[in-house]
């Protein structure tokens, strides 16, 4: 979500829901989970595919996705990527600054968790997912809600530092040190028959950087033969585009 007055960020603002921190954590170099308690969130009906909505700055909202949303007791952990893996005082991102001030015992207001209508959670029984760090924490909510973890199974590049930690959060993953350039170890591996190890029928989900899913959405098709109903996508960030 890009930048808006700031007059119309506190209207979004006032009807957000309040949500206590409640455990900060850094699992690997490129990874920070925080845990929230709110309360309204009791009784939502949550697909793994919702995002939620932090107003990271005056003019800014930014947004993520649940890693898991406890719908009994209200509780919730978001696992967000940090882009920059330097010390607080190196960072640039809104986000992450905003991310680097959260205190245990802070209260945020967050949006209420929505999908759109194309990207959500189908009634099938196995799901495929590819997409880049930034995806991290969909791919695992998508094996929480599951009928069980060995039904989500997929790609995902990470920095080289994180894929000890995201091969351990996401089984039945092929995790992939990520390169230079954001989708190369993805696209890379999918020329050398990945896909066949990775997809085990159900609904193909793409995400994270726009310009990589748009190429593997190609290949799955067009290669790889996938019926495009079975194909859904949701870009996180795109290179030259800032706060989707």
């Amino acid at each position: 979500m890009p930048s808006m007055p700031s007059l119309l960020a506190s209207a979004m603002e006032r009807w957000s829901l309040p949500c206590a921190v409640t455990g900060i954590e850094d699992p690997s170099p490129g990874f920070r989970r925080v845990h929230f308690d709110c309360g309204a969130l009791r009784g939502h009906a949550w697909d793994p595919c919702q995002a939620i909505a932090f107003r990271v700055a005056p003019t800014m909202f930014r947004h993520y996705t649940p890693e898991v949303l406890d719908t009994v007791s209200g509780t919730m952990s978001v696992l967000f990527q940090l882009h920059s893996a330097g010390p607080p005082a190196e960072r640039h991102s809104p986000g992450e600054r905003w991310l680097d001030g959260l205190k245990e015992g802070d209260t945020v207001p967050v949006t209420r968790p929505a999908a759109t209508r194309a990207f959500r959670m189908r009634p099938v029984e196995r799901f495929t997912g590819v997409g880049d760090a930034s995806t991290a924490g969909l791919w695992r909510a998508f094996q929480v809600r599951a009928a069980s973890p060995e039904a989500v199974t997929g790609l995902v590049e990470v920095p080289a530092a994180d894929t000890a930690f995201v091969s351990a959060l996401l089984p039945g993953f092929t995790v992939l040190p990520a390169g230079a350039e954001p989708g190369a170890a993805l696209l890379a591996v999918l020329d050398r028959g990945a896909w066949e190890r990775a997809h085990r029928g159900g609904h193909v989900y793409l995400s994270g950087h726009g310009q990589t899913i748009q190429q593997v959405r190609r290949l799955v098709l067009d290669r790889f033969g996938v019926p495009r109903t079975a194909v859904s996508t949701q870009p996180y960030w795109a290179t030259g585009k800032t706060g989707l």
